[in-house]
């Protein structure tokens, strides 16, 4: 088996040539999507009886009163699929990495949180990842059914490299064939749609309360022994909403590391670490867990050094004892918080998002536009385009979303940039542009496999920028 050391290396010695097919793969994987009345009209119980996890509302609900609901339905495939997160496969699409069963379930977990007409809906994705048009036709189909609009919806991926690939990054190389399965991210969609609509069902009087600490030692920069001071957040934030009884309704926990502690090897469907740290959460008495990724890119890993003191060599490690492990380590170190919570103060809920223009110099793109390969749109070189990002503001807690992978040092400045008593570094969320390093990282060499996947050295500062204007404007 290989280390993850070992795959870096494989995946950066790839040819030009294989990542501008490997790009137009997921460029053609993200044009094709559902129609959003198709997810409305879908049924809960799409295909199979999906497992679901609802708070029941209590009593009335009074103006100005806080009001938070949740559930969780799954979003497991039901049949074998192309899994995203490794490999690269050329020739029949046999050859690709199709799961052979399930190790734990895969969930969309949606948070409603409202004071009268301020509406806030998280919904996090047990996925490698989610293109904006995909985001966009989830949250026109709630606007549609429940009075929330899509610009008060974030949503989330976990990045889980044993979920289907919802990308189209996985299928083959050459010929060129996307790894997404239609019927897959209908039903997907679907899930979510129906979780984030029983979430607003659900909603009922409830309290905020935070946490802050840092988890260090089970997660690493994988560059850390080439470039000195590689940078690195350990902040773990954690926000739980019970009831006026105490009875906790959902913890969510924001912390940034890849659910990579299985290989490539692996063809069962997982969330990794993230599902053992699920499982170890519902055994708490700390109503539905919810996970958002924070800052994950250039390259904030599972730590191998971690792994080699306390669960062995990567041999060793697999069959999920890895994961396992870390779940455990997050578990502990989020019950610790968990125990010493303070009361937030929620004055408001206020959510708003902004564009973020972005030059677009990635040549691998250029190239496949020139050829007129592009099945979407796209600005040619050195012109420009837009993305966006969203800022929400929970009494003092502030949410910050990022459109994909993003260095631990962009995401350490916008948390200065917001301010208040905490922060919820929203990584993966609102769309998906690959990594997001900064100038100097693009300049680099040492990070050339992140810059052949940015679309441009713009991005971090436009981001940071467009946080900036917006806290300001939330303030």
């Amino acid at each position: 088996m290989k280390s993850h050391h070992q795959n870096q290396a494989r995946i950066n010695r790839l040819s030009v040539a294989a990542v501008l097919v490997l790009t137009l793969a997921l460029l053609a994987g993200c044009s094709n999507t559902a129609m959003v009345a198709g997810l409305v009209s879908v049924p809960q119980g799409n295909a199979v009886a999906a497992t679901t996890e609802q708070q029941a509302p209590i009593g009335d609900i009074d103006p100005g009163v806080l009001r938070v609901g949740v559930s969780r339905l799954e979003i497991t495939p039901l049949r074998s699929a192309m899994m995203g997160g490794y490999g690269v496969y050329v020739g029949s699409i046999e050859t690709c990495r199709w799961s052979q069963g399930v190790h734990d379930p895969l969930y969309a977990t949606a948070m409603y949180i409202g004071l009268d007409d301020q509406r806030l809906l998280l919904i996090s994705l047990d996925l490698v990842g989610l293109a904006g048009p995909d985001q966009d036709e989830i949250k026109a189909a709630i606007a549609q059914r429940w009075p929330i609009a899509p610009d008060q919806v974030i949503i989330s991926s976990t990045h889980t490299h044993h979920s289907p690939d919802t990308m189209g990054l996985w299928g083959t190389l050459l010929p060129p064939r996307t790894g997404r399965d239609e019927g897959y991210m209908l039903y997907m969609k679907s899930q979510a749609v129906q979780a984030a609509g029983l979430a607003f069902e659900s909603r009922r009087p409830a309290q905020l309360s935070y946490g802050v600490g840092e988890l260090a030692e089970p997660h690493w920069n994988h560059y850390q022994t080439q470039v000195d001071d590689a940078p690195i957040d350990h902040t773990l934030t954690v926000l739980q909403a019970a009831d006026f009884e105490g009875r906790p309704i959902v913890t969510v926990l924001n912390w940034g590391c890849h659910p990579t502690c299985e290989n490539g090897d692996n063809l069962l469907v997982s969330s990794d670490w993230v599902g053992s740290y699920y499982a170890i959460m519902r055994r708490r008495d700390v109503g539905i867990p919810m996970f958002i990724n924070g800052s994950i890119g250039a390259s904030i890993q599972p730590s191998e050094p971690w792994r080699e003191q306390n669960v062995g060599d990567e041999r060793q490690s697999q069959g999920f004892v890895w994961a396992d492990a870390v779940g455990r380590a997050v578990a502990q170190r989020t019950i610790a918080v968990l125990a010493k919570l303070e009361p937030l103060s929620v004055d408001a809920i206020k959510v708003e998002s902004a564009p973020v223009t972005v030059t677009m110099d990635n040549r691998i793109l250029g190239l496949a536009k020139g050829l007129g390969l592009m099945p979407f749109d796209l600005p040619p070189m050195h012109e420009q385009f837009q993305t966006k990002v969203t800022l929400a503001r929970i009494g003092e807690l502030w949410l910050a979303t990022v459109p994909g992978e993003l260095s631990p040092q962009i995401g350490m400045t916008i948390r200065e940039a917001v301010g208040g008593k905490a922060q919820i570094i929203c990584g993966l969320s609102q769309d998906y542009l690959g990594y997001i390093i900064d100038v100097e990282q693009y300049e680099d060499p040492i990070y050339r496999y992140e810059k052949m996947l940015c679309v441009g050295p713009d991005i971090a500062d436009g981001l940071i920028a467009a946080h900036s204007a917006l806290a300001a404007e939330l303030q």
